[in-house]
Parts: structure tokens; sequence; C-alpha cells
């Protein structure tokens, strides 16, 4: 026989019952491993039958700049967001496209292409992935050769439209410094600033910006990197596994009509009664009224029994106390009938409410308990065992 206790305190809430929640867990374990195991095999059948396999390429790049790399994470975004821009760019990704023969459109491109910054501010990894190895390795390597090239024909324009400008300034300086008087200040002035103009477009005719050289291209991988059938059915398996066995110990608890161990401890925990989980045989309420009613010392103390369907329940009759003439027989009562129109609720100090895994109880068992919390009395479930023991009688009928 086991035990299971619950609050007693009518006005206080039920505390969570953690341990009562694991044991209704394991008592449907069976069936959520078997849901778990069979949701397991459809994610590994389906992930590896009906996903297409898709294979990964990368190619490492460097970024080359005339000026002095400065550690800090403002520059270093700086210096790679001009690539990562260009390789978002419709009009990169198209001349990508050109080269390889794919079928895609640059949306399916841009959606199979990842850049990842590298070890050093300097690296950066295109990595590409695709249906075969091959081809994710040709793509990679289109990609970043396109993003080089529009890199480098940006760098070209700018050069180009920076050593204008300083050419329009060194004309316009040319023209004034002729109308200029010879050995004046004004002419010494203006070959001072012609100099420094002519200094400012060779140094502008020099500069290339920054470039995008291809570092290393490792061997793309034979492995497929998608689907990986083995974790997700793992991950499948483990998360039904879970939510089976909540929904399968929400279910018992709380569907149908027929009466369950696992209704029956929530049933009990709600309202504040002690759970007795008994055989199938007779059950005999002595241990249970006398350990109550020993602590009831005053005149007239009254207990109850209440049955369920098919239950099998002793009669019983308390000893007399030190203010009683005689013993106290138990009074039984049908769950089912209108017990407390007959029973004395004025003395009324336990009850006990019997009930049978083969009996549909559950609606009257919980308007009953929930009558009881509100008389403050003493209350507990009995639930007996599907098969009764050799031997033992029938279903009792109500006194």
């Amino acid at each position: 026989m086991t035990v299971e206790s619950a609050t007693t305190h009518r006005d206080a809430p039920p505390p969570i019952d953690l341990a009562g929640h694991f044991r209704d867990l394991a008592r449907v374990l069976l069936p959520a491993l078997v849901i778990g195991a069979l949701v397991g095999a459809g994610v590994f059948v389906a992930r590896s039958t009906l996903v297409d396999k898709e294979y990964s390429a990368s190619v490492v790049t460097q970024i080359t700049t005339s000026g002095e790399i400065v550690a800090g994470d403002a520059f270093v975004e700086q210096l790679r967001a001009p690539f990562e821009e260009l390789a978002s760019d419709d009009g990169v990704l198209t001349q990508a496209l050109t080269t390889v023969d794919t079928g895609w459109d640059t949306g399916t491109l841009r959606s199979h292409l990842t850049l990842t910054p590298g070890t050093s501010p300097a690296l950066l990894t295109f990595a590409v992935t695709a249906g075969n190895p091959r081809t994710a390795q040709q793509v990679a390597r289109a990609v970043v050769d396109a993003v080089a090239q529009a890199n480098q024909s940006n760098a070209e324009r700018d050069v180009s439209r920076r050593v204008g400008q300083i050419d329009t300034s060194i004309d316009s300086e040319q023209a004034r410094n002729a109308r200029l008087p010879a050995n004046s200040s004004a002419r010494t002035a203006s070959d001072v600033r012609l100099a420094e103009l002519r200094a400012q477009r060779d140094q502008a005719a020099a500069a290339g910006g920054n470039q995008l050289t291809v570092l290393s291209v490792p061997d793309a991988s034979s492995t497929p990197i998608s689907p990986k059938p083995v974790s997700e059915a793992l991950v499948a398996a483990v998360v039904a596994f879970i939510v089976a066995a909540e929904l399968l110990v929400l279910a018992r608890g709380r569907l149908g009509r027929r009466n369950n161990r696992i209704w029956a401890r929530r049933v009990a925990h709600r309202h504040g009664a002690r759970l007795q989980v008994v055989g199938g045989g007779r059950f005999d309420p002595s241990k249970v009224l006398y350990g109550e009613l020993a602590h009831r010392h005053r005149r007239g103390r009254s207990a109850i029994i209440l049955l369920g369907e098919q239950t099998d329940v002793a009669s019983v009759a308390v000893p007399a106390g030190p203010a009683e003439q005689s013993a106290q027989d138990i009074d039984h009562h049908d769950l089912h009938d209108e017990w407390w129109r007959t029973a004395d609720l004025g003395d009324l100090v336990v009850a006990v409410v019997v009930l049978s895994t083969r009996g549909r109880d559950r609606a009257a068992t919980e308007a009953a308990l929930a009558q009881l919390a509100d008389l403050g009395v003493s209350r507990h479930v009995v639930l007996q065992g599907r098969r009764p023991r050799r031997g033992s009688a029938g279903a009792s009928d109500a006194d």
C-alpha cells in the first residue's frame, strides 16, 4: 500500500506536487517512449529520403590595404563592410552566376552564401552550399572573383574621380599663375600651391584602395552539412517523448470517466485529501479511522465512509472513548446518493472516500471532496486496484 499526502489546510492553495507529477510521468513512460521512438524514426526517414543533401565549400580571402590596420571593432567593421555589401549586390551575384551553370537566381545564391570573419581582422571567408561539393566550390570561387572585380572597378572609379578633381584645380591654378607678375610674392605662392596639387595628384593616382585576394581554397567537404538525420531524429524523439508524456498524464488525469491513479492523485491533492492506493481485495478502513479519531476527544465524534462503484469495504466499529458508553459504528454511504442529508455533519470529523479503478466516480468524487473541504473535515481517498483477491466479496451496498 502506498500513501501520498497533500495539504489539509482548506484556506491555502495546495502546493505544487512535483514528486507526484514525476510518479505520474513514470507510469506513462512506456507509451511515451514508443511515441518518441516512432516520431524519431519518422523524422530520420523523412530527412534522409525527402530532403536534398547540401555540401559546403569555402574560400579564405585576405583584405590588403595601403594603410595600417588599427585594432578595434570599428575599424574592422569598416574594413570588411564594403566587401560584405558587394557580396549581397544583385549585379555582383549575377556576374558570378554567369560563370557557373547552377540554374539559380540571385536570391537563391544569396541564401546559399555566407560570409564569416576570419581569425584576424584582414581575413574574410566566403562559404557556399550546393547540391554537390564541386558546384559549391565553383560558386564560392566565382563569387570571390566577382566581388574582387567589383571592388577593383569601384576603386578605379574613385581614383579617376579624385584625380580629375585635382586636375581641374591644377588647371585653374596654372591659369591664375600665368597672369601673375614674375618674381612677385603672389607668383611664388602660386608656384608652391601648384607643387602641392601635383603631389596630391600623384598620391591619389597611386592609391588603389583596399584589395581582396584569395589566401586559400580548402577542398570541399565530401560529407553533407545538411540534413543531419541522426541528430535531428534524436532531438525530435526527445521532444516528442517529453510532450507525449505530459499529454498522456494530462489526458489520464482530466479526460475520461473511469477512475485511475493519476486522476485520484490530482483530485486528492487539489482538495487537500490523503490518497491511499491499495490492492483489489476488501479494504479495512479501521487503520485510517482509528488514527484520525484517536485525536478527537470530544463527545459525539463522527466519521463516514463514502463508497464508489464496484468497491469492497469491510464494516468497522471504532472502540468507545472515555466519554462514550459503547463502540461507534461507522456509517457507509453511497457516493452517488445524497449522503449529506442523512450523515451527522455537525459532529463529522473524518471522511473516507473509497473508489475502485473499475468505477466511474469522477464527478461525484470531486463534488464530495469539495463539500467535505468546506466543512473542514479530515479527508481520505482510497483507490482500490482493478483485480480483487480470490475469495473477496463483491461490491458492498451503501448503509
